[in-house]
């Protein structure tokens, strides 16, 4: 594997990791200060916003990464032709959310909370710099921009928490971070690259690179609402305090996503190659890939299992003991969602999108579901059970539905049977 590669992979890691250890940390000392009701709150609107997030985005994230690698005469008009969609799209659904919001509850506290954790739609048209570091390989200057602003953040809202600072100011720490990760990745980027690239807006390639990205856009819209609609739907079916203690079981429960994603990656290129080499050493890799990623998840899962109760009330207290059911449920979840992860590159690798846009509605149709029925009866752990079995609908059950995809749902059902596939 190439040293770029593997230095690459050293920096993912460690901004993951960096990422764990501190902002789970602060994110400890959050819960404990503002207390299962405002940290509820809080949780709420950032998924209210994380939910929109996916349509400001524009699902453009892979396909420009490719367009930029095979043809790099035009990387500038499609830097520059991403950038404006992305900020147009995102002003126009920051300001939407912002109107919507004050005509149905006026001008308060959560108008002002909403306004500031709703900036990141506009914010993420300097993602558009994280895009090209990728198509570099240069994910390195990513990794130090989100290193430098989450440390930046996080000891502003410790400074917070040291002041006894009310609900709102830890809304702007929030907006606070995500500008400070586009103001370096921006820094990063221009050093390296103002002279030499000159971005312009080309209408021919933003129709392009839309006809080609909206099932991308449903699929990460689907997936958002997959991830945070549970804690939407709690707020409307019961509190902020519910919202509180089930965010704090979510918290702990993705705490460990970072090992699959990781293994996904550095595997990735092996997957590939065995595609290249042709249809069985595809299939035997495969096979093996959807071991690893299963047996490390459920490894994993089963130590913070046996470890949840104690976790929970060492790290956030007696207040949220509430949440060692839902994170014990998430957990299970989590092992159907490694699965998904590692499927996800047999459909970029087959250039399945529509698979991948029906899957994820698939999963969010469940969860919708399920959380109606269910959090009116069950509560915190009603919307756990909606969220684990969106991840099992999406990842497993949708392979029966698509002939296209059924062959994989053999693949993954022998990796269960590790001593089956073997490791070598």
């Amino acid at each position: 594997m190439p040293v770029s590669y593997v230095r690459n992979f050293g920096w993912l890691l460690a901004g993951r990791f960096f990422r764990l250890t501190v902002g789970l940390t602060v994110s400890v000392w959050m819960a404990r200060h503002l207390a299962p009701e405002a940290f509820g709150e809080l949780n709420y609107m950032m998924s209210l916003t994380a939910i929109i997030g996916p349509f400001a985005a524009v699902g453009l994230d892979g396909l420009v990464v490719r367009e930029i690698i095979e043809s790099r005469e035009d990387v500038g008009e499609t830097l520059g032709t991403v950038f404006w969609l992305r900020l147009v799209a995102g002003s126009v659904l920051y300001f939407t959310l912002l109107t919507v919001w004050w005509l149905k509850f006026g001008n308060g506290r959560e108008l002002w909370m909403i306004a500031l954790l709703g900036f990141d739609l506009i914010l993420q048209c300097a993602n558009v710099f994280d895009l090209y570091f990728q198509s570099q390989s240069q994910n390195a200057w990513t990794v130090l921009a989100g290193i430098i602003s989450l440390t930046i953040a996080s000891s502003m809202r410790v400074l917070l928490i040291a002041q006894g600072a009310s609900l709102e100011y830890f809304a702007g720490a929030v907006l606070l971070e995500m500008a400070l990760w586009a103001l370096f990745l921006a820094i990063f980027y221009a050093r390296r690259n103002l002279r030499r690239i000159r971005w312009r807006f080309c209408a021919r390639r933003a129709c392009a690179l839309i006809s080609k990205s909206w099932p991308m856009v449903v699929s990460a819209a689907a997936i958002a609402g997959c991830m945070r609609l549970d804690q939407v739907m709690l707020r409307v079916f019961t509190d902020e305090e519910s919202v509180g203690v089930y965010s704090a079981a979510i918290r702990l429960a993705e705490a460990w996503y970072f090992v699959p994603m990781f293994l996904g990656t550095v595997l990735n290129p092996w997957i590939l190659q065995g595609r290249a080499l042709g249809a069985e050493t595809y299939r035997q890799r495969l096979t093996r890939f959807y071991a690893y990623m299963l047996w490390s998840a459920v490894l994993l899962a089963g130590i913070l299992w046996i470890a949840a109760p104690l976790l929970v009330n060492q790290l956030f207290g007696e207040d949220y003991l509430r949440a060692t059911t839902p994170l014990r449920i998430h957990l299970m979840g989590g092992v159907f969602l490694t699965i998904g992860i590692a499927a996800g590159k047999w459909y970029v690798a087959e250039e399945h999108t529509i698979g991948v846009m029906r899957k994820a509605i698939l999963g969010l149709a469940t969860n919708l579901l399920l959380n109606t029925l269910l959090i009116p009866r069950l509560g915190i752990s009603g919307a756990a059970i909606g969220a684990a079995s969106g991840h099992f609908a999406a990842n497993i059950l949708y392979d029966l539905m698509d002939s296209r995809v059924r062959p994989q749902l053999g693949l993954k059902l022998r990796a269960f049977a590790l001593w089956r596939v073997g490791l070598s």
